[in-house]
């Protein structure tokens, strides 16, 4: 018997495209570009690109050592490139509307809730099974992850949403999942974790002791030479996660 079903968000109950990425960027700099300039600073493309390009640079290396940072701090770190202790001499007014822009680029080329998510949810939740969601958040902030899913009608299904940019934790922490099995006073043995990516869902699920659900088609293998980079069950779609904890119920 099962206890707790957690979700990853990208590409799980997301589906995001590059080209999307690629114009949140865009929306990101254009937008920042013109509230600074209206503050006296005017910055060219090219320094706004390569700033907005290191502090990327400088996020994936802290994730990559399964931590992360407040969405204001990396704020900071992008006009800081820009300028040297550019975030402490804007007003608290021009900052605030420069994480705004940041922040909400996200809702002007957003991705889309999968065609099966909230099906799925409900499901899931007929069950008698709690769910939760852990996510690591990249340029976007958990807050705006919440607010999207309240406007999808997603919101309600979870008792929990754990987001990395909070928790100053990053999949594949095993911590991140241990906090979250807390919070909804669920036990790792008796929970299974569902998400696309083998290095942060499938190994992370795996060092927090819970079985894990892999949706093949975004990520690769991995080493499967190494157990806990194998999932329990793999499935092709979202669509498919209830049958396939059915069948590990027995």
């Amino acid at each position: 018997m099962f206890d707790v079903i957690t979700f990853d968000l990208w590409q799980t109950l997301l589906i995001d495209s590059l080209g999307h990425g690629i114009r949140r960027g865009e929306l990101r700099l254009s937008g920042v570009k013109d509230e600074l300039s209206k503050a006296g600073k005017t910055y060219s493309e090219s320094e706004l690109t390569e700033a907005y390009s290191e502090c990327i640079t400088q996020c994936r290396s802290l994730r990559s050592d399964n931590r992360d940072m407040h969405f204001d701090r990396q704020v900071k770190i992008f006009l800081d490139l820009l300028e040297p202790d550019l975030s402490e001499t804007l007003e608290k007014g021009v900052f605030d509307s420069v994480t705004e822009i940041y922040s909400d680029a996200f809702f002007l080329s957003p991705p889309v809730l999968h065609d099966n998510c909230l099906e799925v949810l409900s499901k899931i939740k007929d069950m008698g099974l709690k769910i939760a969601l852990i996510s690591n958040t990249g340029m976007t902030p958990g807050v705006a992850f919440r607010r999207f899913l309240r406007e999808t009608g997603a919101l309600d299904f979870f008792e929990e949403t754990v987001f990395s940019d909070e928790e100053l934790l990053s999949k594949p922490s095993p911590e991140i999942f241990h906090r979250t099995l807390l919070r909804v006073e669920g036990r790792a043995s008796m929970s299974v974790h569902v998400g696309d990516s083998i290095q942060h869902d499938v190994l992370g699920a795996h060092l927090a002791g819970m079985k894990a659900i892999w949706i093949e088609g975004f990520s690769e293998r991995g080493d499967l030479s190494d157990p806990k980079m194998v999932p329990d069950v793999t499935v092709a779609d979202l669509a498919q996660v209830p049958d396939a904890l059915v069948d590990m119920l027995g």
